[in-house]
């Protein structure tokens, strides 16, 4: 997929694992600041030069002696001030070690999310380590996901808007809903970190006893009916980038939130606003593509733009960005939105159709469609992370920056692209005046990427095209010889062959291949090719081969080089991958040394992820003199176990696992050690209602219609137990005779006895067989309020049985026995009718509640 007409795309620099770039102006240049996941920021020198020979990188910041970058934590953002010519302030968001240890999953040790200000010298061009001001922290990260962390100054109030993610946590905790701490929202600060007036929840008078306070350090209120005055917008799950509308006369700030398993979505966001999660993800109900009801509860905001997932659950929006007007791109695009997708490595352009639009649909379609601007696939490019407009020469160019590929900071812009020798080629959608045309692909392969000194390297570059049909120029550079001049370092073929001598160094060389098409436009292609003899191939010995790992489990990185069992750690690199579905996240960056620790065993990103999740761990031997590496790999697979989940005395009941909803039976896979939370929706069908579990066919355990299961390393059954309804009100008309007509007959103790003997052996009531209480069933009706189950008899006395009470409790007040169930354990009597094959209740209620012994 090549770029439109008239557009031109180029790498700038490459920096390993940048998050973010971000320009600063300086008083006749602009330079870009650029944040590395490990804590350093690098400044990019003469960024809009057109010879990258010009683009020099140093560092200026160094944070990695207080930052976390396992997982997705790390340096997150940099963000210079709008006035940073006269203030020099810059802005940072990172992983901070607060408690001297990366751990997770830990609701108090952990890191934690911090947004600081620091002092950018623009003539020294140095930023003071010491010159940091926190202006906020949030809770322990729960997770090492969801971090969000991007920051975007208000084009009309000056206010600093800053994006968290939830932190990965699952339910029961639900904190992009709760307001009393920061988890999931979007907050709105000063440049100093105090609260805007009018921010939708700021204490005027900043009394305690009032119903909002600040959580800048915290990140919490402990009452939680307490609210956060720094929260603008909630209801995110990870709004990992955001950016500005370039031409409103007020402030319009678009959201990237990350979706779970169904959605995407972009959210413009507005004061107070509720934008769903985890009740909703996109336009439908959370895992749904169709459940899509407008919700009755308008406060829920709908998002701006939302896109499905493909078949095999993956989407993921990096970040957006707004065309500016009057930066020479043509008119449809001006104030048009791109967006970059992370796991489909594409750049797509939204094009407006409110016609097209159907919110009501089954399948809600927005009113924007998109189209793939830019494949980034095409120039071996991979896994984009930020999108933003930028200074270019003397207009403004589209910036991107990807986790891989060479160099991964890159630039798109528009010139129009005359070339009048290629007139007859000219797009029949595009003006002749104007005669813009498309930029030619480069593509180089070789037949060995490793050769030793003197072998022939057959080089090709035919793949190489110009989208607009015109004949190509070829320009190789091998990367040897004494200048550039020199003919044996060069070729004009389209497939070369050439060989490196002996007057060159083993290691690795870049060879540059420039296509040009008939109007001189031009783009350029990078291979590196390894020259000498590399490293023996490392060895893995731990994790051993066919590790598996349960959740929690800790694994040490100890490896070999291979040359001789040297186990020198200098020259051992490691990587561990946590691989899901098509894509992956960092589990360990790139870390040198021997015998590393590295975190606990995840669990699976979300329910469907447990059959398509692995860990792969990856060592780097490389040669410090010739720089050629060899690099081995290891796939540890997690311990999976099957587990059952059934429904009594009928199936096809809905359960939800770990927020994924499935019907009854179900066999389904999960990781030996997750904490697999279940819940009993509330509305099954009519006529049912949840009483117990019974767990592995034995009695029933669990009565809460929510739990969590510590998944063992065995296959284990799991029955949710119903009531039936209308059963059971026809049960206590047809053991009416059987219980019998209970009279006031106070001399007749011994029918009394044996009636309560009857009571007893039915496991009715364990009424107390010293009572001489009588009961006459006249006009019954049951009633479920709650948990509780309510028999009007139409008598004064009522009798109440409750789980942890043995005592009978009498009323004159109430006409209802009341059976009660909490949270402890109990057993429910029953009696199996094997001809019908289902369990049915016998007796008023339930046959009996007794305590487990």
């Amino acid at each position: 997929m090549a770029l439109p007409p008239g557009f031109r795309e180029e790498g700038i620099v490459k920096i390993n694992d940048v998050s973010t770039i971000g320009f600063v102006p300086l008083k006749d240049d602009f330079v870009f600041l650029a944040a590395v996941k490990n804590g350093v920021i690098k400044l990019i020198l003469n960024p809009g030069s057109e010879s990258s020979n010009d683009i020099k990188t140093e560092t200026v910041l160094d944070l990695s002696d207080r930052i976390c970058t396992n997982g997705e934590h790390g340096l997150h953002q940099v963000r210079a001030h709008p006035q940073i010519e006269e203030n020099g302030y810059i802005y940072v968001s990172y992983t901070y070690n607060k408690q001297g240890e990366c751990l997770v999953d830990t609701l108090k040790d952990g890191p934690v999310t911090r947004l600081s200000r620091f002092f950018f010298d623009l003539d020294e061009l140095k930023i003071d380590a010491d010159s940091e001001e926190v202006l906020l922290e949030t809770d322990p990260l729960r997770t090492k996901t969801h971090n969000g962390g991007d920051i975007v100054f208000g084009k009309d109030d000056g206010y600093l808007y800053f994006s968290i993610g939830d932190s990965g946590m699952k339910h029961p905790e639900t904190p992009q809903q709760e307001l009393n701490h920061l988890f999931g929202k979007i907050i709105r600060i000063t440049d100093d970190g105090k609260i805007p007036l009018d921010n939708p929840w700021k204490n005027d008078d900043d009394n305690e006893d009032e119903d909002s306070r600040r959580c800048n350090f915290g990140g919490h209120n402990d009452n939680t009916d307490v609210i956060c005055e720094e929260i603008f917008a909630f209801g995110f799950r990870n709004p990992f980038r955001m950016n500005q509308h370039p031409d409103s006369s007020t402030t319009r700030i678009y959201v990237s939130d990350v979706g779970g398993t169904t959605w995407e979505e972009i959210n413009e966001i507005e004061s107070g606003g509720n934008y769903g999660f985890p009740i909703r993800e996109g336009p439908c109900k959370k895992k749904s593509y169709d459940e899509c009801k407008i919700p009755s509860d308008r406060s829920l905001k709908d998002p701006t733009f939302w896109y499905p997932h493909d078949s095999e659950g993956a989407a993921c929006v990096a970040g957006s960005a707004v065309v500016p007007k009057g930066i020479g791109w043509p008119e449809k695009y001006e104030n048009a939105m791109m967006y970059l997708d992370f796991v489909f490595d594409k750049l797509y352009f939204l094009e407006e159709d409110i016609d097209g639009a159907c919110r009501e649909c089954d399948i809600p379609i927005p009113e924007y469609f998109n189209s793939t601007f830019f494949d980034l696939l095409e120039k071996d490019l991979g896994k984009p992370v930020q999108l933003l407009f930028g200074p270019y020469k003397d207009t403004q160019a589209l910036y991107y920056t990807t986790r891989y590929g060479s160099p991964n900071i890159r630039r798109i812009w528009y010139d129009g692209g005359n070339n009048d020798e290629d007139d007859n080629n000219s797009n029949n959608d595009i003006d002749d005046d104007t005669k813009p045309h498309r930029q030619p692909i480069a593509t180089a392969t070789a037949d060995k990427l490793l050769a030793s000194i003197g072998t022939d390297i057959q080089f090709d570059g035919s793949e190489s095209l110009d989208p607009d049909g015109g004949d190509l120029t070829y320009y190789w550079s091998f990367g040897d010889g004494n200048s550039e001049d020199d003919d044996e370092s060069s070729s004009t073929e389209s497939n070369p062959s050439h060989a490196y001598n002996d007057y060159n160094e083993p290691g690795v060389y870049t060879v540059n291949l420039l296509v040009t098409d008939p109007g001189g436009i031009s783009d350029t292609v990078q291979i590196l090719v390894s020259i000498g003899t590399p490293p023996p191939e490392p060895i893995i010995e731990s994790p051993e081969v066919g590790a598996t790992f349960a959740v929690g489990d800790v694994f040490i990185l100890k490896g070999m080089t291979g040359d001789d069992n040297d186990d020198n750690g200098d020259l051992l690199e490691w990587e561990v991958r946590k691989h899901h579905k098509d894509h992956f996240h960092p589990f360990l960056d790139h870390t040198t040394g021997n015998n590393i620790r590295i975190d606990p065993g995840p669990s699976p990103e979300d329910f469907l992820a447990s059959t398509n999740s692995y860990l792969e761990v990856l060592l780097t031997v490389t040669d410090s003199k010739t720089g050629l590496s060899t690099t081995t790999s290891r796939n540890i697979m997690p311990k999976m176990v099957q587990l059952v989940f059934d429904s009594e005395p009928e199936s096809g009941m809905e359960l939800v696992l770990d927020g994924y909803s499935v019907t009854t039976p179900s066999v389904v896979t999960s990781w030996v050690n997750h904490e697999l939370h279940v819940e009993v929706p509330t509305d099954q069908r009519d006529g049912f209602k949840f009483l117990v579990w019974s767990d592995n066919d034995g009695l029933g355990i669990e009565s809460g219609i929510e739990r969590t299961i510590v998944v063992r390393e065995r296959e284990d059954k799991f029955t949710a137990l119903f009531m039936t309804l209308y059963n059971l009100e026809n049960e206590v008309k047809s053991n009416e005779n059987e219980i019998g007509n209970i009279t006031e007959d106070d001399d007749n103790d011994d029918d009394d006895e044996d009636k309560n003997d009857e009571i007893e052996n039915n496991e009715v009531v364990n009424h107390d067989k010293e009572s001489d209480e009588k009961m006459e069933h006249e006009n019954e009706a049951i009633e479920i309020k709650n948990d509780e189950i309510h028999i009007n008899i139409g008598k004064e006395d009522v009798y109440s049985r409750e789980r942890n009470n043995v005592d009978e409790v009498g009323s004159d007040s109430e006409e209802s026995i009341t059976i009660m169930y909490n949270e402890s354990s109990a057993r429910i009597g029953m009696i199996n009718s094997i001809s019908a094959g289902i369990i049915i209740f016998t007796s008023v209620v339930i046959l009996a509640l007794e305590l487990l012994e």
